[in-house]
């Protein structure tokens, strides 16, 4: 074997020893570790063959985990596995493989020692060439074109035990090629292509199959959809969605529109008349934004709105968040200003525990990110909002 050394990254001792037992039998030497924040320092002093890592573990996520990996250049073979269904593994999988990580494969909780051998297999000496560095394809599941629609639940940090939950409803589009158009790339080619209302009504009808296993769960989740800026130059944008949406069976009170404050004329009459009509229709507002400053709180009086949804990703990396009582204190003022006017806040794009903390204490009443959840397929809403 050219590296007979696997690191396994689990918090439950369980997994660990019948993971590490079949490892030393066909030759590993084991290194085991029990929180995510241990991963990246073993891995650089040890420099494992092989690692398996569990994607839930205190300290750091798995997503988080992956992010750090690359930022070192690991290349070795990662195996994932993970308690929380096949599809939140997938999900995770293509996050690394984003990354340029040799992903190569998951394991889904519970597994069998024979389970754990196969993945391991490939990387004994019988499997490997001496003199070749192995290339080991990932199985990959049925490739599916066109529309696939994707749940990002949010985390109710002001009352964790509220039974109104929410979540963010998302599309991706694979093209014939496979290259796949998500976020703001695929709403803007739907824009420019002029198909963006009807894109709404494919994503809702998607995700519409799967309401039905919520059974009552339905009636206590909460949706939010993005919406390009252009749209809001269109006066007739308002009836399109509202119909729409009433036509899927979902209720206009518990689906909020999100549009971004930057790339948008704010001030334009027109984007303050469409807002106002989606809100007189029943829809709530919500604002994304990337500030903390004094325009806001200017935006706030001038802006029909329920909600402002702060990005919070370039604090992701910051090791100043824990004392920083200057930035707590610019964001916890923003938050309390705006809850004093019935706006609600919203921390995004939160990837890290440290930054989680830190929006607890900032009062932010929801937050939604890796740090909270992966992006769930709609196929499992039932199974995170249950």
């Amino acid at each position: 074997m050219q590296n007979n050394r696997i690191l396994i990254a689990d918090d439950e001792p369980d997994f660990t020893e019948i993971i590490g037992a079949v490892a030393e039998g066909i030759g590993f030497e084991i290194t085991v570790v029990h929180e995510g924040s241990e991963v990246v320092g073993r891995v650089s002093g040890i420099d494992p063959g092989v690692i398996i890592l569990d994607l839930r573990m205190p300290g750091a996520d798995g997503v988080e985990v992956l992010k750090q990996l690359a930022e070192i250049g690991c290349s070795a073979p990662i195996i994932l596995i993970s308690g929380l269904g096949q599809g939140t593994l997938n999900s995770v999988e293509m996050v690394g493989k984003d990354k340029k990580l040799n992903v190569v494969g998951s394991l889904s909780k519970p597994m069998t020692p024979d389970d754990i051998e196969a993945a391991l297999k490939p990387y004994t000496a019988s499997a490997m060439p001496a003199e070749v560095d192995p290339v080991v394809h990932a199985e990959k599941p049925d490739f599916q074109f066109g529309l696939q629609t994707h749940f990002l639940p949010h985390k109710n940090l002001a009352d964790e035990s509220c039974v109104m939950q929410r979540a963010s409803l998302e599309g991706s589009w694979v093209l014939d090629n496979k290259d796949v158009l998500a976020g703001t790339k695929l709403l803007n080619w739907a824009y420019e292509s002029g198909t963006s209302i009807g894109f709404i009504d494919l994503i809702l009808r998607n995700a519409q199959q799967h309401f039905t296993a919520l059974g009552d769960g339905l009636q206590r989740l909460e949706i939010a959809m993005h919406l390009t800026p252009e749209l809001l130059q269109d006066e007739g944008v308002a009836d399109h969605v509202a119909a729409v949406v009433a036509a899927n069976d979902f209720p206009l009170d518990r689906f909020v529109l999100e549009v971004d404050e930057k790339g948008t004329n704010l001030h334009q009459a027109t984007a303050g008349e469409v807002l106002s009509r989606f809100r007189i229709k029943g829809f709530k507002i919500a604002i994304v934004t990337e500030s903390n400053g004094d325009e806001l709180l200017t935006m706030i009086d001038k802006l029909p709105m329920d909600e402002l949804v702060v990005d919070l990703n370039q604090l992701n990396n910051s090791d100043q968040l824990e004392g920083n009582m200057e930035l707590e204190f610019g964001y916890s003022s923003l938050i309390s200003v705006a809850k004093k006017k019935g706006i609600r806040a919203c921390a995004h794009n939160v990837h890290s525990y440290g930054l989680l903390q830190f929006a607890k204490r900032c009062k932010f009443e929801f937050a939604r990110g890796s740090a909270i959840s992966p992006t769930v397929p709609t196929a499992e809403l039932a199974s995170y909002l249950t």
